[in-house]
This record gives C-alpha cells, sequence and structure tokens, in this order.
C-alpha cells in the first residue's frame, strides 16, 4: 500500500485497541476477521486508485474498479447513480436500518507523488496525486462494507424472512376513488402480501374517503385505548395524522414518515395547513 505520511502512536493506543478487541462480541470479532482475510483485495484496490490519480467527477477507471470489486463481493452495484458517471452505489441486505457509507477517490491536481517514500517526490510533474490520501478512504470505506456484509450473513440480518414482530396486526385504510381500479386499502395489503407479510395479520378498511374516516373507521379495529400504534403516512401528512389518532383517545401513539415528493412538498404543505383549520377535535 502506498504511503502519504507516517502517524506515530504511543504503545499505550495499540494496549487500548487490543482491550477493545478482547470485549468485543464474537460477531464483531468475525466481521474484523473478514476484513483481514480480505486485506490482499483491499489494498490492491487502494493501490489500483492511487495509481489512477483521477480528478473529481473524471474517476472512471476508479469507480470501474469498485464496482467490479463489488459485484464479486456479492454487492448489487447501481452505476451512474444521480446521472454522475462516476458515481455508484453498492448495496447489500434488506430492512431495517441503513447503514451508508461514503466512499471517497478522488485526487488532486498537482499532488503527484512517488509511492512508498515518506517524502515528497514527484511521479509526473505537475501531475494529479492522492496527497491527502483518498485513495484509503475509498479502500477504508471499501473495507467497512465488506465487514459490515460478513456480519449481516453471520447474524442473518440481511433475510427477506422478518421472524419479528409475527403479532403485530396491520390495518391498511383507505377507499376506492374515481377511476382507480381498487380501493387504497387492497393496494396496500397486496403490497405488503408481495413483501411477505401475511394475509392473517392484514386488517383491510376500503370505505373511508379522507384522513378523519381513515382513523375513525380504522380505530375499530383497535378495542384497547392503550394499545400501542404506529401510525405510518407521508412525512407532511403525519402531525394531522397523529393529532386525530390520539383525539380518539389511544394514548400510545408513535408516527413513522414516508417520505414525500420534494417538487410537490410545498403543495402537500399547504394542504396540510387547510386540512388542520378544518379539524374539530
Amino acid at each position: 500500500m502506498k504511503v502519504t505520511g507516517i502517524l506515530w502512536l504511543p504503545l499505550s493506543f495499540f494496549n487500548f485497541i487490543e482491550r477493545r478487541y478482547d470485549t468485543m462480541t464474537t460477531q464483531k470479532q468475525s466481521a474484523l476477521q473478514t476484513i483481514e482475510e480480505k486485506k490482499s483485495l483491499i489494498v490492491d484496490i487502494a493501490d489500483k486508485v492511487w495509481e489512477f490519480a483521477e480528478l473529481s467527477l473524471q474517476e472512471f477507471k476508479s469507480a470501474a474498479a469498485y464496482c467490479e470489486a463489488l459485484e464479486k463481493e456479492g454487492f448489487d452495484v447501481e452505476r451512474g447513480t444521480c446521472n454522475i458517471e462516476t458515481a455508484f452505489a453498492a448495496s447489500y441486505g434488506h430492512g431495517r436500518p441503513y447503514i451508508g457509507i461514503l466512499a471517497e477517490y478522488d485526487a488532486l491536481s498537482g499532488l503527484s507523488q512517488e509511492g512508498g517514500l515518506i517524502e515528497r517526490k514527484e511521479k509526473n510533474a505537475g501531475g494529479n496525486g492522492h496527497g491527502c490520501g483518498h485513495n484509503l478512504l475509498g479502500a477504508g470505506a471499501f473495507a467497512a462494507a465488506l465487514g459490515i456484509k460478513a456480519y449481516l450473513e453471520q447474524n442473518e440480518k440481511h433475510s427477506k424472512d422478518n421472524t419479528q414482530n409475527k403479532t403485530i396486526r396491520i390495518i391498511v385504510s383507505g377507499g376506492q376513488g374515481p377511476g382507480e381500479d381498487i380501493s387504497e386499502a387492497q393496494a396496500m395489503k397486496d403490497y405488503l402480501c408481495a413483501h411477505g407479510i401475511e394475509a392473517s395479520r392484514i386488517f383491510m378498511e376500503a370505505q373511508s374517503t379522507d384522513t378523519e374516516k381513515n382513523i375513525a373507521y380504522s380505530a375499530r379495529f383497535i378495542p384497547d385505548k392503550n394499545a400501542k400504534i404506529g401510525v405510518v403516512s407521508n412525512d407532511f401528512h403525519l402531525f394531522r395524522a397523529g393529532m386525530l389518532v390520539r383525539a380518539k383517545g389511544f394514548h400510545n401513539v408513535s408516527t413513522i414518515a414516508a417520505r414525500s415528493d420534494e417538487v410537490l412538498f410545498l403543495n402537500y404543505r399547504v394542504r396540510e395547513y387547510f386540512g388542520l383549520s378544518l379539524i374539530h377535535i
């Protein structure tokens, strides 16, 4: 691996790391072991990116090297993220939480440097180089992704077969509007079933035509006012929805937001303003 500088650390630092390792769970130790086993791969890609030394938004070879390596390691890779040719998104697993890792791999102009040296020596006069160590930042992010993937595999955290929360009831609410083939409730039920939720856990309310009726009709399925309730809706809508649920006498209410179209967000907010002004509690 190419050296960009030397960091001196006291012996006590390494003793601290050793103690921390001793107290790690077996799963974490195994994740670190995976990184150690992949050491040659990680070093190789760091060296390749060092040699490529491509400027920001021009890292075509570097991005291709990462994408190829990640695909070989079992990641799903999306190239050209956000219409940027040299950007990519690699993913693995399912469900939550989402763990995001930023990988930087661009070089800087005028910082060409011979590898393996601790003093400045240009490789190409006036050329690009990784004087700030982005070849190592990208490789470090790559290593972290490999370790997390190993952890998920060993603990089956990535499995689509979610064995938790099997007793939770799910109420889908919404009627059928003009020009719609099925009710909103049916569409939500179909989606949930297609993603592994048992139909027996899903209760349909398909008569409501507005938020107040959504809440009023759905409340019939929840006789216990102290039941723990999670209200799922669009982010702009949750404040009003939560108010209406609590107005029905439910005390243990949480809200779970789904992101909305940013282009229409202002329009949604204006609509909610008028919706709030019409609430009768």
